[in-house]
């Protein structure tokens, strides 16, 4: 026993000595200068998440649900000093329905969590009867302590005893949780003891404290005690935690703020750290590790503690390297571990660790989804970090929603991956749809959405992002020292600095700072010219300099290659067009007939608003049938296990899969559309619908040097000579619906040639216009292409355009091809949209049968906005049928939208002010502008500010613009 004891004090001091160490501050300076308030444009992105459903106050419930004593939540070492003060963070307090009322110096989505997340003390998650007469004689329980650590503390109550789930970071802090357990125990149980850890996964806040879990004897005697852990514990524990610690524990400093509460430095409450996502904040205790004697390798194995069933999920490569799941089959109880939290997780975490593994991760959330949805008892569900949750349907969709957001962050990425763009471009303008991002549990409050596209990134192609001049990147503070040295000699001027570097051969610097000039031409060379050629030949030159010294033949070639790249437009074209997928018919042959389907998942442009149907599709192939989903803009192949209902079906031989992959790997399914050996049965139009996601554009990229990349299937001509809208997918309904623009041509062009061809391969040239397949094509030459008319079935169409350019000096004629699909309007469910700024306004739209959109209005009674009876004039634009009402202070405007256009540049306003009187009067009105008087009383000084004058107490300016367009674009964290 002695050499045991040994042992795991020997592990226990190595971990303790490398993990957390050293994240607070001692005796720190005092700071230079006083933290600064937020500024008007902080304040102003902040409002922004306002739209977010702060008026949803389930939350609140669910944390304080089951609450038996909070304790003080304080921990304290043997010396006294302090592992955690839970006090520290009393401030953070409020209504989270009314987020108006936060600090302006923190994100509102993110002090909402902090005031969550500052629930502490001993819950109970959910209680059985096992008496056998039901009688209540033998009622147990599962209790969590949660607001001690970092990370949350489980007891699950057996016959005899306890399983304890995860055991936080320190062992003073599970000594605490354990003491605070015990003390609020009725006295009939005190006597109950610990005989089973479960370590949930290899994180350190999940073991780190068990021994203040276990006493002396079960340190002594290990055997007396059962400690579960996933394969792989030990070596993953040891890789992240040893092998790396030190450079980890370095970064976590900052990851966990753990310097920003230090009184030292006297920062104001509300100015640095509030929260950390998962939980409120970090102590600073001691951590341990006592192996495990119980290890779990496979799905659905079962084991029986004391007298609780315990069946496992494996979750590797998901959060952490060795994870599981569990289910608590008496109490019908989901342990999550850490794969599904209140809030997006990290897919590579800024502190270090490998990058995880998105589709392993999508796919355990998914099979412990199956468990719930096969399972109607399940009825309670939680993990390690924040709260619970309650109620099987919520529990599937919260778990459903999880798994379809790692998903989506993976395939989306990959998807513009493919089409050419780089790390940052991606990260920059990733954007979640809507019905996953209004979910408070997928809101990045520990995992950014940003630095989890560079991720996924990370790990398919690593952190080179393929360009020559970061390549060989200068360290930043060689880098910064060129800068000081170079430019106040050059006089500012970028390129005359470049030069001077290059004379000194310091090309490194030269390929970098010209490199920003290259990216930003138009900036420093509008027109290009002389200055911005320079440029370029100086970067080719500098490049050529280090192909010739480079030792690696591989960099030589990037090199050399960007050299002329920058000397040759026509190899810099070549360059720029993204990769094309092509498959040799061995390598077909031997790919299984999911991996094909699952190919997919990472072709479809799932931006785009066509891809919000919501579909099943059962692929037959050989008899081998597959279920293909398609929800929350998703989509997912799985094995079809049993019989399923389907709103498509398509019928094929392996050997029909197989040509059509040959012949056009990436666009296989529209190939096999066309194959009139191929059984569809598709009345609502969802395979042409997802093979037209794989043709159309990616989304642009606002912000991007150069634009958007080449896409397949298009010409490099025809993106600088046509333009389409949304994203080329239309929905055409009645007779009478609009036309809409599938191509514009850029003034100063004329078009000669236009030819429509759809999916079947069908052509027809059209002038004028002309109608065909149900659709009216009309031609306005020069300008635009419309398209109207009510289709008889939903279709892929190129148009073919051949472009006359007169540039002056020459005329040549251009051929460009834009691709786009026609879906009729009664095959896509109604579209609801609510928008809202709190306090301010909320605006309702619900799609109409006929495209036009049915809009409410309402802006409620607040300082300085009129009252019942008060003048008010209201401006309006793109809308009909406008009706207003007052009732009980909130001012109802109901209008029709005519289309969705419309209905992104609807424009509301009250204008006025508040006169000293507590009266509303007009300001001077724009004669230019159609103005509505739908008052009641006179209003003073008519035409002009009347009395305004006299000393006002606020202007009222209320506006509602473009609401749907601009709130879509606020998903990403700032």
């Amino acid at each position: 026993m002695k050499t045991a004891k040994s042992r795991l004090l020997f592990v226990f001091a190595l971990f303790a000595l490398v993990a957390f160490v050293g994240l607070s501050v001692g005796a720190a300076a005092a700071a230079s200068a006083a933290s600064k308030a937020a500024t008007a444009a902080t304040k102003h992105i902040n409002a922004e998440y306002l739209s977010l459903p702060f008026a949803d106050a389930s939350d609140e419930a669910r944390v304080k649900r089951g609450l038996i004593v909070k304790g003080d939540g304080k921990v304290f070492k043997d010396d006294g000093s302090v592992v955690w003060d839970i006090s520290r963070y009393n401030y953070i307090t409020g209504d989270i329905t009314k987020p108006g009322n936060f600090p302006d110096t923190v994100n509102p989505s993110l002090w909402r969590q902090a005031i969550l997340n500052t629930e502490h003390g001993l819950f109970e998650v959910t209680s059985k009867d096992f008496s056998a007469a039901k009688d209540g004689t033998d009622v147990r329980y599962i209790h969590q302590v949660r607001g001690y650590d970092i990370s949350n503390m489980t007891f699950v109550e057996t016959k005899d005893g306890f399983i304890v789930v995860d055991v936080t970071s320190y062992k003073e802090s599970a000594a605490a949780a354990v003491k605070l357990f015990y003390d609020n125990l009725p006295a009939a149980k005190q006597a109950k003891k610990i005989h089973t850890i479960i370590y949930t996964h290899s994180h350190i806040d999940h073991y780190g404290g068990v021994l203040g879990v276990l006493n002396s004897a079960m340190v002594d005697n290990p055997d007396t005690v059962t400690i579960v852990a996933p394969e792989g514990f030990m070596e993953a524990a040891v890789s992240e935690n040893v092998t790396a610690g030190a450079a980890m524990s370095q970064r976590a400093r900052s990851m966990y703020g753990a310097a920003l509460w230090s009184p030292q430095l006297g920062i104001p409450q509300g100015r640095g750290q509030v929260n950390n996502g998962l939980a409120i904040g970090l102590g600073n205790g001691t951590s341990g590790l006592m192996p495990p004697n119980t290890i779990i390798n496979a799905d659905n194995t079962t084991k029986v503690f004391d007298d609780i069933n315990v069946t496992f999920l494996m979750a590797a490569h998901t959060e952490a390297p060795a994870e599981m799941v569990m289910l608590f089959e008496e109490y019908n109880s989901l342990c999550l571990a850490e794969i599904c939290n209140q809030t997006q997780h990290n897919i590579l975490t800024p502190r270090g660790a490998e990058v995880r593994d998105t589709i392993a991760w999508s796919d355990a959330l998914d099979s412990m989804k199956k468990w719930v949805d096969g399972n109607p008892a399940v009825d309670s569900a939680w993990g390690p970090h924040t709260w619970p949750r309650w109620g099987n349907a919520e529990i599937a969709d919260y778990i459903g929603k999880q798994s379809r957001l790692y998903r989506y962050i993976h395939d989306q990425t990959v998807f513009l991956m493919n089409k050419g763009y780089d790390m940052t471009e991606i990260a920059e303008v990733f954007t979640l749809p809507p019905d996953l991002a209004k979910e408070w549990f997928n809101r990045g409050y520990y995992g950014a959405l940003s630095f989890n596209v560079k991720a996924v990134y990370q790990k398919y192609l690593g952190w080179f992002d393929s360009n020559a001049a970061t390549l060989w990147k200068l360290p930043d503070k060689m880098s910064a020292s060129f800068y000081a040295k170079y430019l106040p000699k050059s006089g500012g001027d970028l390129v005359k600095a470049a030069k001077l570097a290059y004379d000194d051969g310091e090309y490194r610097w030269t390929v970098e700072v010209l490199e920003k000039v290259r990216l930003a031409s138009s900036d420093w060379f509008p027109g290009g010219g002389a200055g911005y050629n320079n440029a370029l030949s100086l970067q080719a030159d500098a490049f050529e300099q280090m192909g010739y010294t480079a030792e690696s033949g591989i960099w030589r070639n990037y090199f050399l290659t960007a050299a002329w790249r920058n000397r040759d437009g026509t190899l810099a074209a070549a360059l720029a067009a993204p990769g094309a997928v092509s498959f040799g018919a061995d390598t077909v042959t031997n790919m299984g007939a999911k991996e094909i389907l699952d190919t997919l998942s990472t072709q479809i442009n799932a931006f785009t608003n066509a891809s919000n149907f919501k579909g099943t599709i059962l692929w037959d192939i050989d008899g081998e049938k597959y279920v293909m989903n398609m929800e929350d803009h998703v989509l997912w192949t799985k094995a079809a296990l049993v019989a399923s209902p389907a709103d498509a079906t398509i019928t094929l031989t392996r050997a029909d899969l197989n040509k059509a992959l040959v012949s056009s790997p990436s666009y296989w399914l529209e190939e096999l559309l066309k194959d009139a050996n191929i059984s569809i049965d598709d009345n609502k139009g969802l395979l042409t619908s997802l093979a037209a996601l794989t043709r159309i554009a990616p989304p642009s990229l606002p912000g991007v040097s150069g634009g958007a990349p080449v896409d397949p299937g298009s010409t490099e001509q025809s993106k600088a000579l046509l333009s389409w809208s949304n994203g080329g997918v239309f929905d055409v309904g009645s007779e009478n619906s609009d036309s809409v623009i599938v191509a514009a041509v850029p003034s100063g062009r004329t078009v000669s040639g236009i030819t429509i061809t759809n999916i079947g391969g069908e052509s027809k040239a059209i002038s004028g216009a002309t109608e065909w397949n149900g659709l009216r094509f009309s031609v306005d030459v020069p300008g635009a292409v419309k398209v109207s008319g009510s289709p008889i079935k939903s279709g892929i169409f190129t148009l073919s355009l051949e472009v006359t350019v007169d540039s002056g000096s020459r005329t040549e004629k251009l051929t460009g091809i834009v691709e786009f699909l026609i879906r009729p309007a009664s095959g896509i469910d109604a579209e609801t949209f609510v928008e809202s700024e709190p306090s301010r306004w909320t605006l309702a739209a619900t799609r109409n049968s006929d495209g036009s959109y049915a809009v409410t209005v309402s802006v409620p009674a607040t300082a300085g906005i009129p009252k019942d009876g008060d003048d008010v004039y209201v401006r309006l634009a793109a809308l009909s049928n406008v009706a207003f009402k007052f009732e009980n202070d909130i001012l109802y405007v109901t209008c029709v939208a005519q289309s969705r256009a419309a209905l992104e540049a609807l424009s509301l306003s009250y204008v006025g002010c508040v006169g000293a009187d507590g009266r509303l009067y007009e300001q001077t009105l724009n004669p230019a502008v159609t103005w509505k008087n739908i008052g009641t009383k006179k209003v003073d000084g008519e035409g002009n500010s009347g009395g305004c004058n006299a000393g006002f107490s606020a202007t009222v300016l209320i506006t509602v613009l473009a609401a749907i367009a601009t709130r879509k674009k606020k998903q990403n964290p700032r």
